[in-house]
């Protein structure tokens, strides 16, 4: 798959659910994903995603340009990566980390995401 960059736009953190939202276009949202944690305690530390355990876990990607979207919910997709929340400001609601994943679904083209980062101010 070709080499394109994708952008946190935004994080929201309520209770025990952190969401994370990113694109590539901001005008069409050609690619875009959601992760995030929902039904833990929203913490500093290292998150591991796997399609094989995701209740609290969640993992999105969409590529409107050519008609995929790789839902967690669905069989045939799969995916594996990490979130590692750094810092987490909860006076000023400012999270920091990094994350990584893997996604494949079946008649679409693998996905690899490396080297995010994120530094953020987040909504709740």
């Amino acid at each position: 798959m070709p080499s394109s960059s994708i952008r946190l736009v935004s994080v929201f953190q309520f209770a025990e659910l952190i969401d994370f939202r990113a694109a590539n276009n901001f005008e069409e949202f050609d690619q875009s994903m959601s992760f995030g944690l929902n039904g833990e305690l929203v913490q500093t530390g290292s998150f591991d995603f796997d399609s094989e355990i995701f209740d609290t876990r969640f993992l999105n990607w969409f590529d409107n340009s050519i008609g995929c979207r790789y839902l967690q919910t669905d069989e045939n997709t799969s995916f594996n990566g990490q979130l590692v929340i750094s810092h987490l400001d909860q006076r000023n609601r400012i999270v920091s980390g990094t994350f990584f994943f893997n996604i494949s679904k079946e008649g679409c083209p693998d996905v690899s995401i490396r080297d995010g980062r994120f530094d953020i101010k987040y909504i709740n």
